[in-house]
């Protein structure tokens, strides 16, 4: 081949992507680095943040989307921001490449829409199947591809469905979510007289507003009506946003907000709730994506600077300059920045986080997100009712939101309502059955209603779905302990363990599981590895008091108890413990007060009821020994102790018979 007809000749180079520039325009398309790269090739599972659901289909529609922009000269999916972008990559359909390019062949055609498909699972299942049907469309063969049947082609299935096909079309196009029922109109009912509409509009608004804090979804709906009869209202368009915002419907949202002409002060105001969005959820956006939006916002929208820039300082997790930028801000918006940042920030105050969500909401709308965020934060001071009723009004609001779910679940098992955690994870699983995470919640929950066979089937899932997980493992691990297999227990342990070192919750199980194998030194050896990590957690050293009090070493579970009582000074097990080890190091009179306080706050606390008996009947109150005994045996009859107590309680009634009669016959 000569040299003209070489440079003639299509080329094709593979390079860095991020550091790939546009032939025409010289700019560079992504920078090195960035998380997201280019929004147009964020596949729909992407932008939703369902990162469990990823895999060689997402691959696919990346692919898809080159080979779509190569052929048409622009890329599939765009926007004039990046909200806008992601937006029509989750709620639109990119123009069919037939009418681009006629000349290209319809198999082709065929084989990008099912690259392109919305739903992963109708997608081509992997890279290699994509290879395959472009080598048969260039050898002529039809390919083996079957994309998703569009709107249009499911009409054709009759007149009936061609009907409700273009009804359903012309409702969505007028601003209405897919998940709003169509709005009542009668066909034969006469237009809106065109005089009349303004004043229409204008109730619906009204109505729409009456309604905000009470049922943003039916708000949400009128302000779509009032918009078919008055498009030019930004300002209605913003409000609707706002309420679809409320909904955790956020791609709606920014569909809403992006519908604002440029240029706008409506247009602006929405872009700065649009990155507040992203902000409060980065499963869903970039991290970068974020951060440029509020950095924009700074340098360009003066009414909202200060606000942008404490949100964007605390997205960079500078929170001294965060808490600077937002003090003394009025507003809603500013109370649920602020929140925000006490709920993130790890040294934040998470009690003045409630406080914050709790005022933004009170002024301003029933964002699922902000009760999201503040269920979170009464999660972390303790109050698990008032975390349970937010993650309960989120649920309302969006409903079937995993993450609430999960949120309400954990606070479910900690209030003690293991039934309550069980049924919100199986909910869960119904919905996202491919979510290790949800499997994980109900073993653990499972194991905790001492349903062990199903705790560790569901753990096994959880493996299946994510293996080596660290947490899967410790909770099989734990069930199979408590289920007799203690070989196979301590291989999960020790799989756990090596998956995560230092994992606190797997060290203390395996040394649980090797106490009960004997297994002594290795007990303790694991507890003090735990505490080495966290060494103020109280569960640690209690263990660690327990397992050196069982093996003889009294002064130092003693040691281990009085650590526990500094942080947690009612702490019955720690009372209970350094209290026998008094007994046994023959401190008798602080035995007796410390298992006398034990039993003060748990009277029926079989083991501390029967060292306070020998701590009595060694120190030669027999009376008061023989009472302790028979209270032991009342309240434990059949515990492994009992045969003993029974015994002493009979060598103390005899002593006190006979001290008795001694003092009969001196008399």
């Amino acid at each position: 081949m000569d040299a003209g007809a070489h440079e003639r000749t299509p080329r094709a180079f593979l390079t860095d992507f991020g550091l790939a520039k546009s032939v025409a325009t010289g700019s560079k398309l992504t920078r090195t680095g960035h998380a997201l790269g280019t929004p147009a090739y964020l596949s729909p599972e992407q932008a939703r943040g369902e990162l469990s659901t990823l895999g060689p289909s997402t691959d696919v529609w990346s692919a898809g989307c080159v080979l779509y922009e190569a052929l048409a000269g622009h890329p599939a999916f765009r926007g004039d921001t990046t909200a806008a972008v992601v937006s029509h990559v989750l709620l639109g359909e990119p123009a069919r490449i037939l009418r681009l390019r006629p000349d290209v062949p319809r198999s082709l055609g065929r084989v990008l829409r099912a690259a392109l498909a919305k739903e992963s699972r109708q997608r081509l299942p992997a890279a290699g199947a994509l290879r395959d049907d472009l080598d048969r469309v260039l050898r002529g063969e039809p390919p083996r591809a079957r994309p998703p049947r569009s709107a249009k082609t499911l009409a054709l299935a009759g007149a009936g469905a061609l009907v409700l096909t273009a009804a359903a079309l012309a409702w969505r196009g007028a601003g209405a979510s897919p998940r709003d029922p169509p709005r009542e109109r009668s066909p034969v009912a006469p237009a809106e007289a065109p005089d009349r509409a303004p004043a229409r509009a204008e109730d619906l608004a009204r109505e729409a507003g009456r309604l905000r804090a009470l049922d943003p979804g039916a708000g949400q709906r009128l302000l779509g009506e009032a918009l078919d009869l008055a498009p030019g209202r930004h300002d209605w368009r913003l409000e609707r946003g706002l309420l679809l915002w409320a909904l955790n419907r956020t791609a709606e949202a920014h569909a809403a907000w992006d519908s604002i002409p440029e240029g706008t002060r409506e247009r602006a105001r929405g872009r700065f709730y649009a990155a507040l969005e992203m902000m409060f959820r980065y499963e869903g956006a970039s991290l970068e994506v974020v951060r440029t939006e509020l950095a924009h916002l700074v340098a360009t929208d003066p009414v909202h600077a200060r606000l942008a820039r404490g949100a964007l300082r605390s997205v960079e997790k500078d929170w001294a300059s965060a808490r600077e930028a937002l003090r003394g801000e009025p507003g809603w918006e500013a109370a649920l920045i602020r929140g925000y940042v006490e709920g993130v920030d790890p040294a934040g105050d998470n009690l003045a986080s409630v406080r914050e969500f709790t005022a933004g909401l009170a002024e301003g709308i029933p964002l699922a997100a902000a009760f999201q965020n503040r269920a979170i934060s009464r999660y972390e001071i303790g109050d698990v009712a008032g975390a349970v009723a937010d993650f309960t009004r989120v649920l309302e609001l969006s409903p079937g939101d995993w993450r609430a779910l999960r949120g309400r679940a954990w606070a479910h098992r900690d209030s003690g309502d293991l039934e309550g955690a069980r049924e919100d994870a199986s909910v869960i699983i119904a919905g996202h059955p491919d979510l290790a995470e949800a499997w994980r919640l109900r073993a653990e929950v499972r194991g905790s209603l001492h349903d062990l066979a199903g705790a560790i089937s569901d753990a096994e899932q959880a493996l299946r779905l994510a293996p080596g997980d660290p947490v899967a493992l410790l909770v099989r691990g734990i069930a199979r302990a408590n289920s007799g297999d203690l070989l196979a227990a301590r291989a999960d342990l020790d799989s756990a363990i090596a998956g995560r070192p230092g994992y606190v919750e797997a060290l203390r199980a395996r040394a649980e599981v090797r106490g009960r194998r004997g297994d002594a030194a290795g007990e303790i050896s694991d507890l003090e590895e735990a505490a080495a990590v966290e060494p103020g957690d109280p569960r640690t050293r209690l263990l660690l008091g327990h397992a050196r009090k069982l093996r003889g070493f009294h002064a130092e579970a003693m040691a281990e108890y009085e650590a526990v009582l500094r942080v947690l000074p009612e702490s019955v097990d720690a009372l209970w413990g350094r209290g026998d080890c008094r007994r046994q190091l023959l401190d008798f009179p602080g035995a007796i007060e410390d298992l006398t306080a034990a039993l003060r706050a748990r009277p029926e606390h079989p083991e501390a009821r029967a060292a306070l008996a020998l701590a009595r009947m060694y120190s030669g109150d027999e009376a008061g020994a023989a009472s302790d005994f028979r209270e032991f045996l009342r309240v434990a009859p059949g515990h492994a102790l009992a045969a003993d107590m029974r015994e002493f309680l009979r060598r103390c009634e005899e002593a006190a018979a006979g001290a008795g009669a001694g003092r009969s016959g001196s008399r």
